[in-house]
């Protein structure tokens, strides 16, 4: 289980009467947790994902339009071997829900962006065969769309993410270091 080491509980929320707007700012700046992303082609955004059953995190592509989130699981029965380049595999077992559908499973699960979760009731499309190509964009463990709900799930992760009581700032963003000469300096706050 993924742990934060600082608690909600333990950021001291500023005043808001009694001190100026700077340095209420400074202080808002100072919760936020930066991530680094790694951009593909300015097309393809990848970070760290942790689903609570795994110790080590997915390499996900995050996809801004969609809601949907899956990852790579069990292969031992795909015979195309496409998920040989994955580096974490979920085990769908371990979820305290899973059913089988089509070339994978629905499981439901708990799911973690640094130490923001969301509650065991997250579906996880868990998928033992892709089409995904072989080319640099298909290296990711899966795909976590950041969009609110479209149909397709119920709640997306960052909106499950966003419903609970001590997640009180729910702002989440993408963003280019213009001044930066490293392509891999890329943030989501």
């Amino acid at each position: 289980m993924l742990q934060s080491p600082h608690k909600p509980n333990d950021v001291q929320h500023p005043d808001e009467c009694s001190e100026p707007v700077q340095r209420r700012r400074r202080r808002l700046f100072s919760w936020s947790k930066e991530e680094p992303l790694r951009n593909i082609r300015n097309g393809l955004w990848t970070g760290d994902v942790s689903v609570d059953n795994i110790k080590k995190p997915f390499k996900i592509n995050f996809d801004t339009g969609s809601t949907t989130f899956w990852v790579a699981c069990d292969c031992v029965n795909d015979p195309k071997n496409t998920c040989a380049g994955h580096t974490t595999i979920l085990d769908c077992k371990n979820s305290p829900i899973y059913m089988s559908m089509a070339t994978g499973f629905w499981v439901k699960d708990r799911v973690c962006i640094d130490h923001l979760c969301t509650n065991n009731e997250q579906w996880i499309g868990c998928a033992n065969s892709t089409t995904v190509g072989t080319d640099e964009a298909a290296t990711g463990d899966g795909i976590m769309g950041l969009a609110y709900n479209d149909g397709s799930m119920k709640w997306s992760p960052l909106q499950q993410i966003f419903r609970k009581p001590e997640n009180d700032e729910k702002v989440f963003a993408f963003y280019l270091d213009s001044e930066a000469e490293n392509r891999q300096d890329k943030r989501k706050t």
